[in-house]
């Protein structure tokens, strides 16, 4: 991709515009992310309630689109559920090796990423959602290819207790890598992102987007960037020092203040996660050998995380 076309890229994504619903029988403050001082203030309050969420009807989703320069359109797969989990993966490749065709589901081992020196241009994508709000994504481009994942819960919320009252909402964000692979022998501009958003009533009211991508001048890598639009991750950023960047940001817990509502109010809240790669130019080959540029973004698998921090709703008695 040339410069010009990289920042106008760059720019459409910069371009972030909060806008906050107007609710029946809500308050007009806009939502926002609790600090650790206010969390612990707020589970310690005396009358805060917490929500099952087995008592909530969740609705779930997954997508998983890929498209590589080896053949036609692309493949998209998309899976549904409600209360229960939604999973996909799609994938194409010129040389599938491993040839493990549909690996099982939630989540890949790590013998089911395709082997660039021997699959040549190639993009795989898992998107995962549990019925209890946990996310698994991971999107991996091998040459020329994009890919993308996406998973997500929405819940019709109704407001609990009587009178006024505060609503909160505790989101997981499973620990995420963000980044690329470059290969010198097969060079090429790369592109990551992670993105999580929470929307009220269709209207986003939080949002952490982090990009990072890289610069290539002949066949040398010139240098890697990160961007970082709304909340910040705790990813790494050391221009110039490409080597020593960790590429990984830790699990975290956020916890957002959505407003305070009459009791009886119903709205629609929802969670979506994204990850997404591309790389830019083909592999290339050397005699026997193939040399691909690699996009990489991944989460843990949080589901299997012993104690994993589930979503969670609370609500609070204006006094």
């Amino acid at each position: 991709m040339d410069v010009i076309a990289n920042r106008k890229w760059l720019l459409s994504c910069s371009i972030f515009v909060i806008c906050f619903a107007h609710f029946a029988g809500a308050a007009t403050r806009p939502a926002y992310q609790l600090s650790a001082r206010a969390v612990y203030s707020l589970l310690n309050q005396k009358g805060i309630q917490e929500i099952k969420w087995n008592t909530l009807n969740v609705y779930t989703a997954a997508v998983a689109d890929v498209d590589s320069i080896v053949s036609g359109p692309g493949e998209q797969s998309v899976d549904r559920d409600l209360n229960a989990a939604a999973s996909v993966y799609a994938s194409e490749v010129k040389n599938a090796y491993p040839n493990t065709g549909a690996p099982p589901l939630p989540y890949p081992s790590s013998n089911d990423y395709f082997e660039f020196m021997l699959s040549d241009n190639a993009v795989q994508a898992w998107a995962y959602m549990s019925g209890n709000g946990l996310p698994f994504l991971s999107v991996k481009t091998i040459g020329e290819s994009n890919g993308n994942a996406t998973a997500s819960w929405r819940t019709n919320y109704e407001v609990q207790g009587s009178g006024l009252q505060k609503v909160y909402l505790r989101i997981p964000v499973p620990a995420n890598k963000v980044g690329g692979i470059y290969e010198q022998d097969g060079p090429s501009e790369w592109r990551s992102r992670f993105r999580v958003d929470v929307t009220v009533n269709g209207f986003p009211v939080w949002q952490a987007d982090t990009m990072r991508y890289n610069t290539v001048q002949g066949s040398t890598e010139k240098e890697r960037y990160l961007s970082v639009f709304g909340a910040d991750l705790g990813h790494q950023d050391t221009p110039g020092n490409n080597n020593a960047v960790n590429e990984s940001a830790p699990q975290k817990l956020v916890y957002l203040y959505l407003g305070t509502f009459g009791s009886g109010t119903e709205f629609s809240v929802a969670t979506i996660y994204t990850a997404e790669t591309q790389v830019f130019e083909n592999c290339e080959y050397s005699g026997d050998n193939i040399f691909c540029t690699q996009g990489v973004v991944n989460t843990t698998p949080i589901m299997a995380v012993r104690d994993a921090p589930y979503p969670r709703f609370y609500q609070l008695a204006v006094q």
